[in-house]
Formats: structure tokens, sequence, C-alpha cells
């Protein structure tokens, strides 16, 4: 079969044009977990944040591999397979939590926070029958360590000791905009975790794709946080491993109707913004909120929204029904629990 028949051919001499092979052959993915993922990288496993103090943990997986990462006692953040040493079984079934050592659940093997066996139910036999052999050394036996690094807040593993240091890794350009960005601590408000049934590639590249942001994701565009518009780019590192985007506000671009005008749904022709105080000034003075649209709608909720907390409070939010295409920020205020009248529209 010749090269151009080969069902592994590069389509020409460009790479403007990706195969479907490289995305579904399993021999290249399997290569690609070997080279990459066990290879010298520097793979992103949580936040400092997420083991803040020791015994705190979370798990994760660096390419098919599950890993759990966990703060030791002396403070140090480690990394090992989470898997059991004797079947394989995992060792932490849960996100996150807390944990003063780790034991399977399928036969109760025990590890402590740096990942080494330091225990196997009745390692000796029960009724001076069966056992682990005299020659049996727990030190010799458990599950695959990382060596991990922080930056900023971020926590990375290896499983290779050939990995360079992380500024080394991400290269001048990429770790100043990284710095620019996690300058102090990061706090986790809530997750949201969704599962890609995809070739891993296929999500590297969309976070590159600054062209899809926009016309996707409505509300870059609608409240103008970016847009194709706009100033800005994209930096991709000179091994095409690392990349930083970035937008840059335009004068000219916060009167553009560019999306308008062609019809792009981020950037509707008719649209509200509401402005309301409930409950009434006579009961919550300083209670006010704003209402805002984020689409083509009706100039008010259909249904009204309900305060979620019973009586007086110094701390109310108001629920929007789960479809409602209108938000409202939380707002602080001694206030009593009415419902809040319908907003009053005026024009955007």
């Amino acid at each position: 079969m010749s090269s151009a028949e080969s069902p592994h051919a590069w389509p020409g001499d460009t790479l403007t044009r990706v195969p479907y092979w490289v995305y579904q052959d399993d021999a290249n993915y399997r290569a690609e977990l070997r080279r990459i993922f066990e290879g010298p990288v520097w793979s992103y496993v949580c936040l400092e944040s997420d083991v803040e103090r020791p015994g705190d943990f979370r798990t994760t997986f660096v390419g098919e591999m599950p890993v759990i990462v966990v703060r030791a006692e002396d403070g140090t953040i480690c990394a090992f397979e989470n898997r059991c040493a004797h079947r394989g079984a995992l060792i932490a079934l849960d996100d996150r939590g807390k944990a003063r050592s780790f034991q399977c659940i399928y036969h109760a093997w025990t590890y402590d926070l740096r990942g080494n066996l330091t225990g196997i139910a009745f390692e000796k036999g029960s009724n001076g029958r069966g056992g682990m052999p005299a020659s049996f050394c727990k030190e010799e036996h458990g599950p695959r360590k990382l060596r991990t690094t922080t930056l900023h807040g971020l926590v990375f593993a290896s499983l290779s000791p050939e990995a360079p240091t992380i500024a080394e890794y991400l290269g001048q350009e990429i770790l100043g905009r990284i710095e620019r960005v996690l300058h102090r601590p990061v706090r986790v408000l809530g997750r949201f975790v969704q599962v890609l049934p995809n070739n891993w590639k296929l999500y590297v590249e969309n976070v590159k794709d600054t062209y899809h942001a926009s016309l996707l994701h409505a509300f870059f565009g609608t409240f103008r946080i970016t847009r194709l518009t706009q100033g800005g780019g994209i930096i991709v590192s000179p091994d095409g491993g690392h990349h930083a985007s970035y937008t840059i506000d335009r004068a000219d671009d916060r009167v553009s109707t560019a999306y308008r005008d062609q019809g792009i749904r981020s950037e509707p022709s008719s649209c509200s913004r509401s402005r309301t105080a409930w409950p009434s000034a006579r009961s919550c003075p300083r209670a006010r909120t704003r209402w805002s649209c984020t689409g083509r709608t009706s100039a008010s909720p259909t249904t009204r929204p309900r305060c979620i907390a019973g009586g007086s409070s110094s701390s109310i939010s108001w629920a929007l029904p789960a479809m409602s295409r209108w938000r409202t920020a939380a707002w602080a205020a001694s206030c009593s629990a009415e419902p809040p009248p319908r907003a009053t529209s005026s024009p955007w």
C-alpha cells in the first residue's frame, strides 16, 4: 500500500488538516500515553488549596492513571497511583476528603500519606495457616509515586525523573502570564465536574480555539469579556505544548455591532436591563439588585423568584427557576422573606 493510501498518511504538506486516525488509532493513543503522560512532562493535578492541611487529599488522573494527591504530615505534597499494589483496586474512592492513612476496601491493605505500604490484613495468616512469606518486604511493594511541584497555587505531578523544573517546562512567556493571573491565593467557591468521552487532544485543542469562544459561549460576547473584534491573541510556546490567550479592550469595540450585524446570538438586537428594589423600601431600605437579560426574552421573568431564606437574614439570595434566563446577584441586608415584585424594564 502506498503512503497516499495508508490509513496513517498525513493529508498533504499541511498542518491545517488533521486526519481522523490521529484521534482514533489505538497504537497512536498508547504511544501518546507513554511518551506524554508518562514522559518528562508536568501534568496539572489540583490546587494547593485543595490539600491545604495534612491529610487533605484529592483524586484525579494523569492520562489514564488514577492518582491520589495528598498533603503529608510534614506539609509536603505527595502523589501516587490510586491503585492497590495487591490486586489493582482503587485505594481512595472519593473525589476529595481527609485521611490519616488509606486502606483499600478490597483486601484492607493500608498505605500512609506518602503511598508506602504499611499494613496487610492477616499478614501472618490465621490459626497457623496462610499469610505472606517471611521474605515479603513491604518497602518493595506499593503504588507508583509521582514527583510534585507547585506554581502560584497550582500543583503539578510527573512520573518522569527527567522532567525539567516547572519554570523551564512552561517557558518565560507562559510563566509570566500565569504569574499575572495567579498573583494571590485561589479560593474555590464551588465545583462542576463533567466527563467528556473523547480523545484527550480534542479538549486540548478546544481550549486553544479562541475562534469559538464568543460564538458558542454567548455571555463572552454579550458582556464583552472576549470578542473577536477586540485586541489580544494567543501565545503558543515554541514546542507547541503550552499556550496562553488574552484579550485587550478596544474603545471602538464598545460601540461595535459586528456580532449583531452577522446575526450572532451573543449580541441580540432587542434586550432589556431592569433595576428594582425589593422587598419594599419600607421593609428593606438597603436591598437592591439588578436583573439582566442574557438573550431575547420578555421584559420580566415568567415566574417570580423565590426567597431561599426563612425570615430575616443578613445575607439572602433569591433563587430563580432552573430554566430561567434571568440572573441576580446575592444581596446583603436586613430583609423580610417576602417574594420580590416583578422587575420593571428599562431600555438597554
